[in-house]
């Protein structure tokens, strides 16, 4: 606490071992046009941080 001031800091972090593991597969058996059937077309997103202050007063 700084005067008449609260202060809260904070640290998000996400994927912290930046797993990049594939979240959804190509379900059509012909396709989409762009990806094949049984490909990859959706990943964890890579890590991330997120840091933050919030001050009451």
């Amino acid at each position: 606490m700084f005067g008449d001031f609260e202060t809260e800091f904070f640290l998000d972090i996400f994927n912290i071992l930046d797993d990049q593991a594939v979240v959804e597969e190509e379900q059509l058996v012909a396709g989409s046009g762009t990806f094949a059937f049984g490909e990859a077309k959706d990943w964890v997103e890579p890590r991330r941080f997120y840091l933050g202050a919030k001050v009451l007063f």
